[in-house]
């Protein structure tokens, strides 16, 4: 049983380490998975007291205190690692993981603000022309205004057809889990990739059809993007000639 206990806090510890090194590789993703880290960081200590209990019964009432003494380590550990909890200033309590969470908040309303200037610049300086005349020149329209909203936010755009197999494997032919991507995509659910930093959006043209949007940047794309092209789409549609219908596009 001691031997037990002596690889269980090796066992903790080299978990630790783990948690560590992977928290300064990508400090996004594990602050994304902390709770889940926090009570799998409780569960250990209960699964410990557990076994010691099973294998001591009456330790509950004789040694109660050893209990509370590690329970006291995990909440420390949990203080210090996962939450980061430290004083910054003598005397005054303050959580560094809420200061970074509201500087967080304030530089994305400042970028989703660029965003949304950067989208109006479009509509009153630029304008949006709706001519469509057959499928093509409404897609070429179309590309047009969404790529010069991308490339005042640095991104790039390009709309690919997704409604036959032949169009899904072409339009995922680039990705090595195409398989999984194109389920996502199936299901109308928008694909992030924060590593690589794009986004695939499904969005319906032309009544039923279903194409793609790939959005790629310099800076991950977020939710906030992909809605924004799609509102311009939307606004890019309230530009077709009057009378003119989807079924008309293309001579259906």
């Amino acid at each position: 049983m001691v031997l037990f206990f002596k690889i269980f806090v090796w066992f903790c510890f080299a978990g630790l380490l783990l948690y560590t090194y992977l928290y300064g590789k990508n400090e996004a993703k594990m602050e994304e998975k902390v709770f889940l880290f926090r009570k799998i960081w409780y569960l250990l200590y209960m699964l410990g007291a557990v076994l010691y209990w099973t294998k001591y019964p009456d330790s509950i009432f004789t040694d109660w205190k050893n209990y509370i003494i590690v329970f006291v380590i995990f909440l420390s550990v949990d203080a210090f690692i996962f939450l980061n909890m430290y004083l910054r200033k003598a005397g005054n309590y303050e959580l560094d993981r809420f200061t970074k969470t509201v500087t967080a908040n304030e530089t994305l309303i400042k970028d989703n603000l660029s965003m949304a200037k950067n989208m109006l610049h479009i509509l009153n300086k630029e304008g949006i022309n709706g001519y469509y005349g057959s499928r093509e020149g409404y897609l070429l329209g179309l590309k047009e205004v969404l790529q010069s909203y991308a490339q005042k936010e640095d991104m790039n755009i390009q709309v690919w057809p997704f409604t036959d197999p032949t169009e899904k494997e072409q339009a995922l032919m680039a990705y090595t889990n195409s398989g999984a991507i194109r389920s996502k995509l199936d299901r109308l659910e928008t694909v992030y990739n924060t590593e690589l930093k794009y986004a695939l959006h499904p969005i319906y043209l032309f009544g039923d059809e279903l194409y793609v949007l790939k959005i790629a940047g310099s800076r991950e794309i977020s939710e906030m993007d992909c809605l924004l092209f799609v509102v311009m789409i939307h606004i890019y549609d309230f530009a077709v000639p009057e009378g003119q219908e989807w079924n008309e596009i293309g001579g259906e």
